[in-house]
């Protein structure tokens, strides 16, 4: 039994010997990576957090110039219907003009024609009654000649008039 004793014995003696060289030597190398991968690993997340926040502020800052180019978007299509509308205005009192312009003109075209026609006409009526009286005073003596052209002439200024 003292055999089986002096085994339990060394065994023990071993395993404590064991476990202190353990301890003593394999524990602070554990423990230093332990410590290492605790301070990895926080600085992993703090590193995490910080780009979070980096994120939410990239995405604040973005959505505020988003809504800054939608309200500048709106502004510019808001201008550019009022210039359409000025441009349009315009437009269209240019064209009102001009067309003023040329039926005006159109008018004063008839008018003058009008009058050419006028004068024409009469011209032609003169001259064919002063035909017609001429051949009409060779049949006619001198004196009733003259009373006639006369009043013809009267007649004539009359109807023209």
């Amino acid at each position: 039994m003292t055999h089986i004793i002096d085994e339990k014995f060394w065994l023990a003696i071993a395993f404590f010997a064991f476990f202190a060289a353990l301890i003593k030597y394999v524990w602070p190398i554990i423990s230093n990576n332990l410590k290492k991968q605790s301070e990895l690993i926080s600085k992993e997340l703090n590193d995490a957090k910080e780009m979070k926040e980096t994120a939410q502020r990239i995405l604040l800052e973005t959505q505020m110039q988003y809504s800054k180019a939608i309200k500048d978007a709106e502004k510019i299509l808001e201008n550019a219907k009022i210039e359409a509308d000025k441009i349009l205005l315009t437009s269209k009192n240019s064209l009102e003009e001009e067309v003023s312009k040329k039926i005006t003109a159109l008018n004063n075209r008839i008018k003058s024609e009008e009058e050419r026609v006028v004068r024409d006409m009469k011209a032609k009526i003169i001259s064919f009654a002063i035909q017609t009286i001429s051949s009409s005073s060779q049949n006619i003596d001198k004196s009733r000649a003259s009373n006639v052209l006369k009043r013809s002439i009267e007649d004539i200024s009359k109807v023209i008039h």
